[in-house]
């Protein structure tokens, strides 16, 4: 988005022109936004007058946090995905068999996943422990199934109320591994799905073995 400056306006009506607005007369203020891996940057340029120069520095990184905030919190779902060079049965056993989660599930080298259980049926609730290797931190993601097809989805809410859905597809002779989540109000949209991203990538490695 681009615009160009062309005088000042006070309670929607145009005021006479001063020697301040002449300066600004002609400026332009553009708006790039880039999407990438589901993340969007905006970045804004501006032609200043040098006076003002403190003062855009100053307010305009508040600004942009704002419409940070206000455009993550309409976020409905964050996806993450994996593509798996094995079967679809390997994948399907090694996410939900809890010997093989155990192996997978922790988003950095320092955590790791001591335990697992899952109860794979509608109705049915799931346990992972999730752990620093240190001892300082530990922590229960558990869950409720509200839909299971083998080999195909999974859906579950997991205690705080959020829906998680888990989608298997097949694409080229690879399996495409999909997770749809609703986020939570704590946390940055983009730290979230870079936590659950780092989860799948070490799925994928587990798996790939």
């Amino acid at each position: 988005m681009l615009f160009r400056h062309l005088g000042e306006l006070k309670e929607y009506v145009e005021q006479p022109a001063t020697e301040t607005t002449k300066a600004w007369s002609g400026a332009e203020e553009r708006y790039d936004l880039n999407e990438s891996n589901g993340i969007t940057t905006v970045t804004v340029t501006i032609d200043l007058v040098e006076k003002y120069l403190d003062y855009f520095k100053e307010t305009f990184p508040i600004a942009l946090e704002k419409l940070k905030a206000i455009a993550e919190s309409d976020t409905k779902t964050i996806t993450v995905k994996t593509t798996l060079d094995v079967s679809l049965e390997e994948v399907w056993n090694k996410f939900t068999q809890p010997e093989h989660i155990v192996n997978w599930n922790f988003a950095s080298e320092d955590w790791h996943c001591p335990k697992a259980e899952n109860h794979l049926d509608v109705g049915k609730n799931f346990t992972f422990t999730m752990a620093s290797k240190d001892g300082e931190m530990s922590f229960d993601f558990v869950g409720t199934y509200q839909e299971v097809i083998p080999r195909k989805k999974l859906v579950y809410q997991i205690a705080d109320g959020r829906k998680v859905t888990v989608q298997f597809d097949i694409m080229d002779e690879q399996v495409i591994l999909t997770e749809n989540f609703e986020p939570e109000n704590i946390h940055s949209v983009a730290l979230q799905r870079e936590g659950w991203q780092s989860i799948l990538n070490n799925f994928k490695k587990y798996t790939n073995q």
